[in-house]
């Protein structure tokens, strides 16, 4: 019983590597096949370079993908990027514009960012809530009448 827990990580990341392995080799062999051997004349370094690229970046996906399975998480980060880059990689065989599909990584940072950015300016404060509830609360107002009545009194 001791092992069981890590038995079940260990089958989750063989299971989710072997799947991944199957669908990555599949594609990197259409691309092959396709933008390498059948159209020889359009691949010149910069389409090498960007393959290599879109290597790198899917073995390193899959790579984190295995270990967050291992993990009992899910990895939806690693997942989006590599379905991206594979649909980059198979549609950038029939056209180099699904290069461009490759800036909605920095514009969804981008827009994180800006939201937590603006989430952080713009979330009121315990006092600043704390008072709008005040506001909106009849009892609330009714004990501030009273308090300020007593101040009065005494003053």
């Amino acid at each position: 019983m001791a092992g069981h827990a890590a038995k079940k990580a260990k089958a989750r990341e063989e299971s989710t590597g072997g799947t991944w392995d199957m669908v990555l080799m599949a594609v990197n062999l259409v691309y092959i096949l396709l933008r390498v051997v059948w159209q020889w004349s359009s691949f010149d370094r910069w389409a090498l370079a960007g393959y290599l690229f879109l290597l790198a970046v899917s073995f390193a996906c899959k790579a984190m993908l295995v270990m967050a399975a291992g993990a009992a998480s899910y990895g939806e980060y690693f997942l989006d990027v590599l379905v991206l880059a594979l649909v980059v990689q198979v549609g950038s065989i029939y056209s180099d514009g699904f290069w461009y599909l490759l800036l909605l990584v920095p514009a969804f940072v981008a827009y994180q960012a800006a939201r937590k950015m603006l989430d952080w300016v713009f979330t009121p404060t315990e006092a600043e809530v704390q008072e709008e509830e005040d506001e909106d609360d009849p009892a609330a107002q009714k004990r501030a009448r009273r308090h300020e009545n007593k101040m009065r009194k005494y003053a």
